[in-house]
């Protein structure tokens, strides 16, 4: 049986993947970062301590792209680093999860962030930088991890906010370091009523697609026997 462990940003992420692994009969270890750059570092590199088969950085995403909607699934073939480096993902597992997937996820690069891309300006001026079509706060690190142990690895995400969409700091605030909601946020976040109900629905309809990735991630120790 294949090992695999993952980080996530938030709690709900992580929520998410125990579930599948549920389902699935697959043996998980899962950690939340709460989007943090150096919790997400000590995680990973506990999470590697364990040496499993397979560490995945999985979770929410911003769009880079107008092409792009929320809920869109993301299966990055690499993810480029805030210092430009381009770092791949392991080729044989992202078949496996590819050919395990019930719909095809969007490929391409995802960007890693070491802090939260809010404006649509910036989201734009990323992307062009970069080429990616995403961009997260955890797959860089992770990949920098996995690096220097040698361990395969994969990011599988969802599109939780399009490229057009300002996120005000107000919202990004509600995240506690475990991932879990900080709740005494919420005043601050309800002076933004609009931001903060189109972000609970589309964060709804990612963690949705989050959930239909993650069963495939479990399907696909059987496709990767199978190759």
């Amino acid at each position: 049986m294949s090992r695999i462990a993952a980080v996530t940003g938030l709690a709900s992420e992580a929520a998410v993947l125990r579930a599948a692994a549920e389902r699935g009969g697959v043996e998980l270890t899962v950690r939340p970062a709460g989007a943090d750059p150096q919790r997400t570092s000590e995680v990973a590199a506990e999470l590697l301590a364990q040496s499993p088969d397979l560490l995945v950085s999985f979770g929410l995403a911003g769009a880079l792209s107008g092409a792009l909607r929320s809920g869109d699934a993301l299966l990055p073939e690499a993810v480029i680093d805030p210092e430009g480096t381009r770092r791949p993902v392991d080729a044989r597992w992202h078949a496996a999860v590819a050919a395990a997937c019930d719909r095809p996820p969007v490929s391409g690069d995802i960007a890693g962030a070491d802090a939260a891309v809010t404006t649509p300006q910036a989201k734009l001026a990323l992307g062009e930088r970069t080429g990616a079509a995403a961009v997260d706060m955890e797959s860089h690190i992770v990949a920098r991890a996995v690096e220097r142990a040698g361990v395969p690895w994969l990011v599988l995400r969802a599109v939780s906010d399009p490229a057009n969409r300002a996120v005000p700091p107000a919202l990004l605030d509600l995240v506690r370091p475990d991932g879990g909601v900080r709740w005494q946020g919420i005043p601050r976040a309800l002076l933004h009523p609009l931001a903060l109900r189109a972000l609970a629905r589309d964060s709804r309809t990612a963690h949705a697609t989050l959930s239909a990735l993650a069963d495939a991630l479990m399907r696909a120790p059987h496709h990767l026997r199978e190759s």
